[in-house]
């Protein structure tokens, strides 16, 4: 098995990231075949390297280099979700705003939205005019999302 999973990366330096070559998932990250099941090829290469207990671990394995295709064990931590979340955050990685996929307004929809509220404007009335919900105008008002636009 390692031997096969060893095929399918090219190794380089010790500080340069090892790119999976074989198949990848939509996100990008590595794929490998284990006991039938695929799995990715970075928490293979964190159990193969002593960083997890087991391939099937619960424990999230990061990639510090922000590279999905890495395989290089120096460049991969054990971790929470929570810490997951936390460092793409702080590296900018996060979908925000118009650019999450699932985003119906843009910050110009959300600046307009934001004057109405504080003009007074009912917010089913609000939701109406831009098709979206009125819990989506209530968590624009209070913060919840759009945070980043004034």
């Amino acid at each position: 098995m390692e031997d096969r999973f060893n095929a399918k990366f090219e190794r380089r330096g010790n500080e340069e990231c090892w790119p999976w070559t074989a198949y990848c998932n939509k996100a990008g990250y590595g794929r490998f075949r284990l006991n039938g099941e695929q799995r990715g090829a970075h928490r293979v290469a964190a159990w193969l390297a002593g960083i997890i207990d087991n391939e099937s671990d619960s424990v999230v394995v990061r990639h510090k280099c922000d590279n999905p295709k890495c395989v290089n064990p120096a460049h991969l931590e054990a971790g929470t979700q929570a810490d997951n979340v936390r460092y793409r955050v702080i590296r900018g990685r996060s979908q925000r705003g118009e650019t999450h996929c699932k985003a119906k307004l843009t910050e110009r929809k959300v600046r307009q939205i934001k004057e109405m509220l504080r003009a007074g404007i009912q917010q089913k009335y609000i939701a109406f005019i831009y098709g979206v919900s009125i819990n989506t105008i209530s968590a624009i008002k209070v913060g919840h999302t759009w945070r980043h636009v004034k």
